[in-house]
């Protein structure tokens, strides 16, 4: 098995105190509060890393990347400190079943003011 990448360019920027979902591979299209209208079916799979570039970073608090299944949290987040950009990186193995719902939420509630912009966010896959 090979390591398959999928790479999301965004140039998106989130504001402090907010919860956003983003549909994964459309993430920057749109997003949005409800998470449910931003869940998109998977096949059978693992996901092993989830990376996000960060170019911007005023929050005065942590920000979190997270990718969900099924509306639930998964073991592959990033805690975002405050001013850290770059990129940043976690490695976890998430199983993924047929039909697992697989998405994006990036929250901001840590923060009172500020803005986390981002270039780009990656998800890498577990190929056969």
């Amino acid at each position: 098995m090979t390591d398959g990448y999928m790479v999301f360019t965004v140039g998106t920027t989130q504001a402090f105190n907010l919860t956003r979902y983003h549909s994964v591979p459309y993430i920057g299209l749109s997003a949005g509060t409800v998470e449910g209208n931003y869940q998109l079916p998977y096949a059978a799979n693992t996901a092993k890393k989830l990376w996000i570039k960060v170019t911007g970073n005023t929050l005065d608090g942590t920000a979190r990347i997270m990718l969900r299944k099924n509306g639930g949290d998964t073991a592959l987040f990033i805690d975002i400190n405050v001013g850290v950009t770059g990129v940043l990186t976690a490695t976890a193995d998430v199983a993924i079943a047929d039909g697992d719902l697989l998405n994006i939420q990036i929250l901001t509630v840590g923060a009172s003011v500020g803005n986390l912009i981002f270039a780009s966010i990656g998800v890498t896959f577990l190929l056969p």
